[in-house]
C-alpha cells in the first residue's frame, strides 16, 4: 500500500476518534445533574435523584469546580423567581459543603420564614468566628421560630460570646424562649455561662427544671475540663439544698464526687453508713468515682460497721471492679449467719481469691452453706493452681464433692483434667459417672470423642446413654464433621445395636456432614427410620432436598411419611427470609403429596400465616380444593389482610 495513502488513513482514524471523544464528553456534560433544575421543583417528591446526583458532583469535584457549584446554587436560593422548595433543595444540597463564602447570604436567610430553618442548618455547619458573627447578627432581628433556631444553633455550636443575649432572653417574658436559651447556656458550659445561669431567678417556676439541668450540664463540661473550682463546687451545693428532679439531684451528686476527688471516699463512705436505703444505692452506684486503691481500702476497713445491706452493696460492687482491697472483708463475711452477705463474699472471694482460699471454700460446703454457690465460687477462681488442687481432690475417695468436681472441672475449661475424667469413667457410681461424661462432652476434642466410642462397647446400658451425650456434644461444639465421619465408620461394622446409636448420634449432632451420612439411608428398615426421623429434625436448608425427594416416594410406612411431610412444612417456614424458593418448593410438595384433608389443612395454615408474595399465589393455586379446613384457612387469611374480622 502506498506510504502516502497509509498516513492519510491513519490521520483520518484520529480525527474520528477525537470527534468521538469530544461527542462523548459533551454528552456527558450534557447528562451532568444541572443546579438550574431545582429552580422549577414544585414539591419535595420533584427532586427525585437530582439532589443525591449534585451531592456526588460536588463531593468529586475539584476545589475550583465546587467552588464554582457553590455560588450556583447560592444564586438558585437568591433568585426571586425560583420554588420555595427548588430554594430549600439548594440549601439542602450545599450542606455540608459551604464554606466562608456562603456566610453572608446564609445569614440573611437563617430569619426568612421560608428557608430559614434550612439555611440554618448549612450555616450551623460552617465553621469558624464568620458563622458565629452571622447567627448572633441574625438573633437580633429574628422572631418568632426562627429565633428559636438560632438560640439551638448558638448552643450546638457553643458561641461563648452568645452568653449576653442568651441571658436576657433567659430573663424576658417569653417562657419558651426562657426555656431554651436557658438550656443553650448549659451548652456553651463555659465559667462565664455558669455565672449567668446562677444569676437566673431559680423561683421561675416554667425555667425552674431548665435551670437546673443547665447548671449541671455547665458544671459538667467543666469539670472535665478540669475547671472545678469554687463557682462549680457553689452552684451544686446550691442545687443540692433545691428540690430537684431525681435525674438532677443524681446527677448533682456524682458532679460533686468529680469536683472534689480527694474527700469521695469520705462522702461515699457516709452515705453508705446511711439508715436511707437510696443513699446507700447512691453510694454503691458512685463506686466507680474512687479510683484511687488506697481511698477503695479505707472504704472497706469503714465497712465493719455498716449495715448488712452496704456491705453487700460495697461487695459486690468493688468486686465487680476488681478490687482485691475488698478480700479481707469477703473472707471474713464467708462465716457470717446472713445468707444474702455470706453469697456476696462467695461471689468476691470467687472473683478475687486464689488457692489459698479453695481449703476454706470446701469446708464451708461440707458444712452445709449453700454447696451450689460454694462450688461456683470454686470454679471462678483466676489462680490456675486451684485446677490442681480440684485434680487432687477429686482423686480422694471420701471426698463429698466427686459427683460436683467433674463439672466445676468443666466450668474452669481445664483440659488437663480430660485423662482424670476418662479414666474414672468405667468405674465411677451412677451419679459420678454422669457427671464426668457431661464434663468430657465440655472439654473434649475429637480424640476424647473417639476415646468415648471405645468405653461405649463395653459400657454398661446407664453409662452408654451418657457416653452418647458426651459425644454428640462434643460433635455440635466441634462443628467440622470430624466426629460424624467417625460414627459413620460405625455403621454396619459394629452390629445392629451400634448402628443405631451411631445413627441417632449422628442426627443429634446435625451438622452438615450428618446430612451426608443420613441422607442415603433414609428407607424403611428399622435403622433407616431412625436416620430418615434424625433428617426430620435438621433444620439445615440442605435437608430440604432430602425431604422433597422422600416425600415423592412411596415405600414407606404411612406415619413415616406424614413426619417427613410435617417436618418439610416446619423447615420451609424457617426458611422464608433465608431462601425463599426453597421455601415455596418445600410448601408445594408437602400439599401435593398430602394424604388427607388434615394433612392438606395444616399445610394451608401454616402458609397462610404467612406474608404475602409468592404465599398468596400458592394460596390461590390451593383454593381448587373444596377441603373446608383449606377453604377457611384462605378465607381468614383473606379477611386478615383486608382489615376485618374473619
Amino acid at each position: 500500500m502506498h506510504p502516502h495513502f497509509v498516513s492519510t488513513l491513519r490521520r483520518l482514524c484520529l480525527l474520528v476518534c477525537a470527534g468521538g471523544l469530544l461527542v462523548a464528553s459533551e454528552a456527558a456534560e450534557a447528562a451532568a445533574p444541572s443546579v438550574g433544575d431545582l429552580q422549577a421543583f414544585q414539591d419535595t417528591a420533584d427532586t427525585g435523584a437530582l439532589i443525591p446526583a449534585l451531592r456526588a458532583r460536588i463531593r468529586e469535584a475539584d476545589t475550583k469546580t465546587r467552588r464554582a457549584l457553590e455560588k450556583e446554587l447560592l444564586a438558585v436560593v437568591s433568585n426571586s423567581e425560583a420554588t420555595t422548595y427548588g430554594r430549600v433543595a439548594a440549601l439542602d444540597v450545599l450542606a455540608g459543603f459551604a464554606s466562608d463564602a456562603s456566610v453572608a447570604p446564609l445569614g440573611a436567610w437563617v430569619d426568612d420564614a421560608r428557608v430559614g430553618h434550612a439555611a440554618r442548618l448549612v450555616l450551623q455547619a460552617v465553621p469558624g468566628r464568620k458563622a458565629d458573627d452571622a447567627f448572633l447578627a441574625a438573633l437580633g432581628r429574628a422572631t418568632g421560630v426562627e429565633r428559636h433556631g438560632i438560640v439551638d444553633s448558638l448552643a450546638m455550636r457553643r458561641v461563648a460570646r452568645a452568653v449576653a443575649p442568651l441571658t436576657a432572653l433567659a430573663r424576658g417574658e417569653d417562657a419558651l424562649l426562657a426555656v431554651a436559651a436557658t438550656r443553650a447556656l448549659g451548652a456553651i458550659g463555659d465559667e462565664a455561662a455558669l455565672k449567668a445561669l446562677a444569676s437566673l431567678d431559680p423561683s421561675k417556676q416554667s425555667a425552674k427544671v431548665a435551670r437546673a439541668e443547665a447548671i449541671v450540664l455547665a458544671c459538667e463540661k467543666l469539670i472535665a475540663a478540669r475547671k472545678a473550682g469554687s463557682l462549680v463546687r457553689a452552684q451544686l451545693a446550691a442545687l443540692d439544698a433545691m428540690e430537684t428532679t431525681a435525674g438532677v439531684q443524681h446527677a448533682v451528686w456524682r458532679l460533686s464526687l468529680r469536683a472534689e476527688p480527694a474527700k469521695a471516699a469520705e462522702r461515699i463512705a457516709a452515705m453508705f453508713a446511711s439508715a436511707e436505703p437510696h443513699e446507700r444505692r447512691a453510694a454503691a452506684q458512685s463506686l466507680d468515682l474512687v479510683s484511687d486503691e488506697r481511698a477503695r481500702s479505707k472504704l472497706v476497713a469503714a465497712a465493719s460497721n455498716w449495715s448488712t445491706e452496704s456491705r453487700v452493696l460495697l461487695l459486690e460492687n468493688l468486686s465487680s471492679r476488681g478490687t482485691k482491697a475488698v478480700l479481707p472483708l469477703a473472707r471474713a463475711a464467708l462465716s457470717t449467719e446472713d445468707a444474702e452477705l455470706r453469697s456476696a463474699a462467695l461471689v468476691a472471694v470467687g472473683r478475687l481469691g486464689d488457692a489459698s482460699d479453695f481449703s476454706t471454700l470446701l469446708s464451708l460446703g461440707a458444712e452445709g452453706a449453700a454447696r451450689s454457690e460454694v462450688l461456683a465460687a470454686i470454679g471462678m477462681l483466676p489462680d490456675r493452681k486451684v485446677d490442681a488442687l480440684i485434680a487432687t481432690e477429686y482423686g480422694n475417695p471420701a471426698s463429698p464433692y466427686a459427683a460436683e468436681l467433674p463439672d466445676i472441672m468443666a466450668l474452669r475449661g481445664d483440659v488437663g483434667s480430660i485423662p482424670v475424667l476418662l479414666a474414672a469413667g468405667p468405674t465411677a457410681s451412677r451419679p459420678v459417672a454422669a457427671s464426668v461424661y457431661r464434663a468430657l462432652g465440655d472439654l473434649g476434642g475429637f480424640d476424647t470423642a473417639q476415646a468415648l466410642m471405645e468405653q461405649r462397647a463395653t459400657a454398661d446400658a446407664t453409662r452408654r446413654g451418657a457416653i452418647e451425650r458426651a459425644v454428640v456434644a462434643i460433635g455440635r461444639r466441634l462443628d467440622d464433621g470430624t466426629v460424624t465421619r467417625a460414627l459413620a465408620a460405625k455403621i454396619g461394622a459394629e452390629g445392629d445395636e451400634w448402628t443405631l446409636a451411631a445413627v441417632r448420634m449422628i442426627g443429634a449432632i446435625g451438622d452438615l456432614e450428618a446430612l451426608t451420612v443420613l441422607g442415603p439411608r433414609m428407607a424403611a428398615s428399622p435403622v433407616d427410620a431412625v436416620a430418615a426421623r434424625a433428617v426430620f429434625g435438621s433444620t439445615r436448608p440442605e435437608a430440604v432436598p432430602l425431604l422433597l425427594e422422600f416425600a415423592e416416594r412411596k415405600d414407606v410406612p404411612d406415619d413415616l411419611a406424614r413426619a417427613s411431610r410435617r417436618a418439610l412444612v416446619r423447615l420451609s417456614e424457617e426458611l422464608i427470609y433465608r431462601d425463599r424458593a426453597v421455601s415455596v418448593k418445600g410448601f408445594e410438595s408437602s400439599m401435593r403429596n398430602a394424604a388427607d384433608a388434615d394433612e392438606r389443612a395444616f399445610v394451608v395454615k401454616a402458609v397462610a400465616a404467612l406474608n404475602p408474595g409468592e404465599y398468596g399465589t400458592l394460596l390461590e393455586s390451593w383454593k381448587t380444593y373444596s377441603d373446608a379446613g383449606v377453604v377457611e384457612a384462605i378465607e381468614a387469611r383473606q379477611a386478615r389482610l383486608e382489615g376485618r374480622s374473619p
